[in-house]
């Protein structure tokens, strides 16, 4: 097992878009939570030698110094051959001493939950930061030495214009981080968006933008890897690669995911079972040909595109035994080529992912 996913389901308040599995902190939960996360550990996981590790929730860094300190060392075994371990940080719940306590644990890398920085979109979605919180975030961020940095950028918010999304692609590009994830807004039936009848944008806007951001973005130096993530030269994700190369990962805490020995799961999202040790709350077995289809469907979304020679390691076949018509048939609509051993998007098929994804479709 290569790489371990850690939910922390704490926030100071909820974002207006937000469905994941997250409670406003109440400290005897909290407290609860760390006992029985420990206990997970040692019930769940045998192995600790992963690649990368990734922290998110929730909001990992709204926990209090003493409690974020606790929380990483009940963790420290699974960070210690970690080549990579990312934290998700809301700029308004950093200190300089939470900083610290990050980068003692280990932490080299940082996911920074900008999203937009006009004043009336942060109100709209619920969030607490103001530019001033970003700058000094990343200021106590670099102090401590931490500056592989990434930033969170959503697009398709409700009443947004490309003039909004202008100026908050300028002061990323300005703060100088090296990474910037981009999301556009999907209404999530349990959120507050969904349930005050919000939209997102229509369609054409929404594709508007985000042709925009890639373009902006790559003239900035910033390289797409992968259709919503963008670096400067060297800082990829290296847990997020994992996934969309298909590789296994665990998935730790309440509302955590995984994928292991060809089976998909979801841990319980109910504080209850959880305090319990039903951890696990449903298992999905994976048939070889839902591995193959999502092996194409997670690896077309890199740049460098779907690793031949590691699908047929992984399947004990040829790509081309499998899918050669389906492959045939994209490639002379323009949509793909092969190129050393890797089956990868032209920019025209880029641009439409999701169709050439179906093409594959059993």
């Amino acid at each position: 097992m290569r790489s371990l996913y850690i939910h922390v389901p704490f926030c100071d308040s909820i974002c207006a878009y937000c469905d994941f599995c997250r409670v406003r902190k109440n400290e005897v939960l909290l407290k609860k939570w760390l006992l029985t996360l420990e206990e997970e550990i040692n019930d769940r996981i045998s192995n600790s030698n992963f690649d990368t590790v990734y922290i998110g929730g929730g909001t990992p860094t709204c926990l209090s110094e003493n409690d974020l300190a606790q929380f990483l060392n009940l963790i420290k075994s699974c960070l210690t051959n970690s080549v990579e371990t990312t934290i998700e940080i809301n700029p308004e719940t950093l200190t300089i001493e939470k900083a610290k306590i990050i980068k003692l644990a280990g932490i080299n890398r940082v996911s920074l939950g900008i999203q937009t920085i006009d004043e009336t979109l942060l109100k709209l979605i619920g969030r607490k930061h103001t530019k001033k919180d970003i700058m000094q975030c990343i200021k106590w961020l670099h102090e401590v030495g931490i500056t592989n940095i990434s930033c969170d950028c959503m697009y398709s918010l409700p009443t947004q214009t490309m003039s909004q999304l202008e100026q908050t692609l300028d002061f990323i590009v300005a703060i100088g981080v090296p990474h910037c994830s981009i999301y556009s807004l999907t209404i999530e039936e349990n959120s507050e968006f969904s349930r005050k009848g919000y939209q997102a944008l229509d369609e054409d806007t929404e594709a508007d933008m985000y042709e925009f951001i890639v373009g902006y973005l790559e003239r900035n130096s910033f390289q797409q890897y992968e259709i919503s993530n963008f670096c400067k030269k060297g800082y990829e994700s290296k847990h997020n690669i994992h996934y969309w190369q298909y590789d296994d990962f665990v998935g730790l805490s309440i509302g955590a995911s995984g994928k292991e020995e060809h089976c998909r799961y979801e841990c319980t999202k109910n504080f209850e079972d959880y305090f319990k040790h039903n951890f696990i709350q449903e298992i999905i077995p994976l048939t070889q040909e839902d591995e193959m289809f999502e092996m194409i469907m997670m690896g077309l979304r890199l740049r460098w595109g779907l690793d031949l020679k590691q699908f047929e390691e992984r399947f004990n076949q040829k790509f081309d035994d499998v899918y050669v018509n389906e492959k045939i048939s994209a490639i002379n609509k323009g949509w793909l080529i092969e190129k050393d051993n890797f089956l990868m998007c032209t920019d025209k098929g880029y641009e439409i992912c999701n169709s050439v994804i179906e093409e594959f479709m059993k």
